[in-house]
């Protein structure tokens, strides 16, 4: 596979800001669109638009067609098939605030106590891989936030001592694959092994990690794995929640209404089986054939392009990094693990005594889309004592020049301030 070739298919990125060729380094936030998933997405409301799952004409079975696609396609990509579901969401937010949710409401109306049941997650995770389990406090859930290494990777050993104390009480383990700050990879192989010997339910937040790292669930045992599509080139609009199998009986639904029951009287319902009860109303069918169409786009480039382009540009980007942090050492901190193995395409800095806005500002000046502030991690922020990062996040059409562009531009930014 030729980047050049991958490039072309963005058609967003043969955009100019200024006189300055774009340079779009905030995948982290959002990846940009291929052609074919445009394409997709506009022939679907062309040529196949349809509710599913309820009418039986034509147009209703040629988009019931796509959408099962979808999952399908899904399920092969971190083979899931035969081991567990997916539920379509709008995002990787819902589908977390779905599974804690469809726990709680499950145990609620068993008439279970709470007041001693514990969830536990990280300092380095994304608000939304956080707030719904800190929100279970007014129920009496216990929260546990699990520290971080000096680089900002998770501290294991904290983790690994407090399952084996209080597994009996764990609802649920909530980590990310990868920071959307620090882009430090978690070890999930370590972490799958230690809820696999300590029977505890773990769900793995792969919003960042989804378009590039390959994931196997079956291997991992996981119970849960969330993704948000628009990380991985697919519409806004749409994600979706992995569930093991037997994890099923554990959860109600979330949103319940159209599409989530047989039978209903007025005093009883009876949900549908299978997944189909967590969330009700009409799904983004449109959103799951573009998400098919973006795993088609990164299957068709490979997984080993992929790894081998995340590898090179990110080894690219510490020796930049290390130059910088001597040059400008007092001025500029890197946050983020120096070992090319256990990072991934985000990179962030924070530059003492400016504001967030400041170097982006000056960034888009140059054409370049960058991100500056807490990056929906609040707490990760205050854990590592800064106020904010400005970041830089990659994707697979970025190139080494962009990643040289980046860091020259940099460069450039703290002479300016330094004068």
């Amino acid at each position: 596979m030729d980047l050049y070739e991958v490039y072309k298919q963005f058609p967003v990125l043969q955009k100019t800001i200024g006189c300055n060729k774009l340079i779009y380094l905030d995948n982290a936030a959002t990846t940009q669109k291929p052609l074919s998933v445009i394409n997709a997405l506009a022939d679907y409301y062309k040529k196949s638009n349809a509710n599913v799952y309820r009418s039986g004409h034509f147009l209703a079975r040629k988009a019931q067609k796509e959408f099962d696609k979808a999952r399908r396609l899904f399920l092969e990509f971190v083979n899931g098939t035969n081991v567990g579901q997916v539920v379509f969401t709008k995002n990787a937010t819902e589908a977390i605030n779905a599974v804690i949710m469809g726990i709680v409401y499950k145990k609620l109306f068993r008439g279970e106590d709470l007041a001693d049941k514990v969830v536990v997650t990280t300092y380095a995770e994304h608000n939304s891989n956080l707030l719904p389990y800190l929100r279970l406090q007014k129920l009496g859930v216990k929260i546990k936030i699990v520290g971080l290494q000096q680089d900002g990777a998770i501290d294991y050993k904290e983790l690994e001592e407090f399952i084996a104390e209080c597994r009996k009480e764990i609802l649920l383990v909530g980590v990310n694959h990868v920071s959307n700050v620090t882009g430090n990879i978690t070890d999930i192989e370590r972490i799958a092994e230690l809820m696999r010997k300590s029977h505890v339910v773990w769900l793995l937040d792969a919003a960042q990690s989804i378009a590039h790292l390959p994931i196997d669930v079956k291997k991992l045992g996981l119970d849960y794995l969330v993704f948000s599509g628009h990380k991985m080139y697919a519409p806004m609009g749409i994600g979706g929640v992995y569930i093991k199998a037997d994890r099923l009986e554990d959860l109600d639904s979330y949103i319940i209404g159209g599409g989530t029951v047989d039978r209903v009287t007025d005093s009883k319902m009876v949900y549908k089986s299978g997944s189909e009860f967590l969330i009700g109303g009409t799904p983004n069918v449109g959103g799951a054939v573009g998400l098919a169409e973006a795993i088609s786009f990164i299957n068709n480039i490979g997984r080993a392009f992929l790894q081998n382009h995340f590898k090179d540009l990110i080894e690219r980007s510490l020796d930049h990094v290390e130059k910088l942090i001597s040059k400008w050492k007092g001025t500029l901190h890197y946050i983020g693990a120096q070992d090319s193995k256990r990072k991934s395409g985000v990179f962030s800095f924070y530059i003492r005594g400016f504001t967030e806005l400041d170097p982006v500002r000056y960034f888009d000046e140059e054409g370049i889309a960058v991100r500056g502030g807490k990056h929906c991690a609040h707490l990760l922020h205050q854990y590592l004592k800064i106020p904010y990062t400005l970041r830089a996040s990659y994707a697979v059409y970025n190139t080494p020049s962009d990643i040289d562009t980046f860091f020259e531009v940099l460069d450039a930014y703290l002479s300016v301030i330094k004068d």
